[in-house]
């Protein structure tokens, strides 16, 4: 995903006041611990027994909804400041709040390498509250949850003319 540009985003149909329920999710959970599939008995990596529970996080996503745009601007200035790499882009839900205010999400995983680091999931609470502080509050609380999982970029086709297509920025390593 972070490999991403500006003209990849899909286009979503459902009415602005239901969520869209068919378009592909992502989530920054670490899953290092193969389980045991009850079905063959055998070790099977892409089999998990533990209800999608991360062990970890590789990354962090921060939404942000309905926060004046001048607030948007320092925020992300702040995310490229924590982050060496990192997206960025309007959501789903953008152009439904009043148009001086945005609703943008900050995704930038932990680390330089291909892998990056992981927060353990017993740390991630914390972690997660302090990361957004820094970054400048006024994001949504649910987003400390573990097993949260994120739309990829898209915009809604009933949104505001202003709101289309989806925005999009991507800073740091390839």
């Amino acid at each position: 995903m972070l490999r991403a540009h500006s003209g990849m985003y899909m286009r979503s149909t459902t009415r602005p006041t239901e969520k869209p329920s068919d378009l592909p999710l992502f989530a920054l959970g670490a899953f290092d611990v193969p389980s045991l599939n009850p079905k063959t008995g055998v070790i099977d990596l892409s089999y998990r027994a533990t209800n999608l529970s991360p062990e970890g996080m590789w990354g962090i996503a921060l939404d942000y909804d309905d926060v004046p745009n001048e607030t948007l601007v320092g925020i992300l200035n702040r995310a490229r400041e924590f982050s060496p790499r990192g997206v960025a882009y309007s959501t789903w839900s953008q152009g439904l709040g009043p148009a001086d205010t945005g609703r943008v999400r900050i995704v930038m995983p932990f680390g330089d390498s291909e892998r990056g680091s992981v927060v353990p999931a017993s740390a991630w609470p914390v972690v997660w509250a302090l990361i957004e502080q820094d970054i400048g509050g006024h994001a949504d609380a649910q987003c400390k949850d573990v097993n949260r999982t994120y739309y990829l970029p898209v915009t809604n086709e009933q949104a505001p003319e202003w709101a289309q297509p989806c925005w999009f920025e991507s800073w740091g390593s390839e």
